[in-house]
């Protein structure tokens, strides 16, 4: 209930079809995983097996005309099954926050900007932002901001969706070309 109540505070949203305090069974999770592909634009898939639930969500959101994004992964990766079968069925390559930028046709400069008016940087960001100079690379970036590399690539990702940093092959970013100054 804590968590409940952090999000609420934080001026989130809890959305169920059960009512407080129901126990979790494995025959929900469907149901909301329809809840969740009905919200989004877009459902993409990072990891899952061949019975994930993520594969449900994502045939819940092809249903529903949704666009349906997977990372690819190792054929020889148990969490990467569902994905690599998701993309064998028509799902859109997702390598990098672009891939979703382009497939949800955001790459606008005035829908740029509405991102970056509603989603400010948050004080990680604008702390790996301040460390972006040249070329340089994620290993390096998640030193400088003691940060670990899951942590640092997610800020990353948000930053390169905002359009201030852009990843240029290698695992190496800069700033885009418009915030060189800033």
């Amino acid at each position: 209930m804590k968590l409940a109540h952090r999000i609420l505070e934080n001026g989130g949203a809890l959305v169920s079809e059960s009512p407080p305090g129901s126990p979790s069974f494995k025959h929900v999770f469907p149901r909301r995983n329809r809840l969740i592909a009905g919200w989004t634009s877009a459902t993409l898939v990072i990891e899952a097996n061949e019975s994930s639930g993520s594969l449900i969500t994502a045939k819940l959101a092809l249903d529903d005309n949704r666009e349906v994004l997977a990372v690819p992964g190792s054929i020889w990766s148990e969490v990467s099954m569902g994905c690599n079968r998701l993309l064998s069925l028509g799902a859109k390559v997702c390598t990098g926050a672009s891939d979703v930028i382009d497939v949800l046709k955001l790459d606008r400069p005035e829908l740029v900007s509405q991102v970056r008016a509603s989603l400010p940087l948050t004080a990680e960001e604008s702390q790996l932002l301040a460390l972006v100079s040249g070329h340089i690379h994620i290993d390096d970036l998640s030193t400088q901001a003691n940060l670990n590399a899951a942590t640092t690539s997610a800020h990353l990702s948000l930053l390169e969706m905002k359009g201030y940093v852009a990843q240029l092959g290698g695992q190496f970013w800069s700033r885009t070309s418009t915030h060189l100054r800033k």
